[in-house]
């Protein structure tokens, strides 16, 4: 399965209607829900990094190596793309890797063939695309794109100039490339039947609850969005 050079768990959030917890700390299955997302998105690129405005209490290693913590570069806590653009930058100085992928911390069934189906999308897509987009059931999932890393300056002088923080807009901006994960043919029969939303993010406490009632009778099958 292709990797990718770079990766980011963005897990700068707070779960505001779970208490004002730090999302990356919170409990799901027997572990928080960043060691989920960890061991989801790290088989997925050659060097996963870690947005992480707040403190953290225990420090994450992959296959023996500190997994490094990135803050904002940007003051404010401005959301999602201040920590892409934190990745991008950091990538730019330490990776050859043409393409960062971004994971939601708070999503903790994405694919775990999701780099490489995104990455194999771009033999379809336009020459100049600077972003590659899953989408599920007619939803976007900006959260989980491929970014082209040679776009952080312009990332830079947007949030700064337009003050434009929503990642919506910012991919209306861009050559954006729209990659669709939803199931097919039998595979969409048995996702009625059985399976939740890949992208589902836990938000509220009922989030969490049916989260964790999924993960009890988990089924590797749904794992992989080539079967989606």
């Amino acid at each position: 399965m292709n990797t990718l050079g770079c990766g980011v768990v963005l897990a700068g959030g707070l779960a505001r209607r779970m208490g004002g917890r730090a999302k990356h700390g919170i409990q799901l299955h027997g572990k928080p829900l960043l060691d989920h997302v960890i061991e989801r998105a790290a088989p997925q690129v050659d060097q996963l990094l870690l947005n992480i405005n707040q403190e953290i209490d225990t420090p994450r290693a992959i296959s023996g190596e500190p997994v490094p913590i990135i803050a904002d570069s940007l003051d404010g806590y401005l959301g999602p793309l201040a920590g892409i653009l934190t990745a991008m930058e950091w990538a730019q100085q330490n990776s050859q890797s043409r393409w960062l992928a971004s994971f939601a911390v708070d999503s903790p069934l994405f694919p775990t063939d999701l780099v490489h189906t995104l990455l194999e999308s771009l033999e379809t897509a336009p020459k100049d695309t600077a972003i590659v987009c899953p989408t599920y059931a007619g939803n976007k999932q900006p959260t989980f794109c491929l970014w082209r890393i040679d776009q952080a300056e312009l990332l830079r002088h947007w949030l700064i100039t337009e003050q434009n923080y929503r990642m919506g807009a910012w991919l209306q901006q861009q050559t954006t490339h729209y990659c669709d994960l939803t199931p097919t043919g039998e595979a969409a029969e048995d996702r009625a039947q059985n399976a939740v939303d890949p992208f589902t993010n836990i938000n509220t406490p009922d989030d969490l609850a049916l989260t964790e009632h999924y993960l009890s009778g988990y089924r590797t099958d749904h794992s992989d969005a080539r079967k989606q």
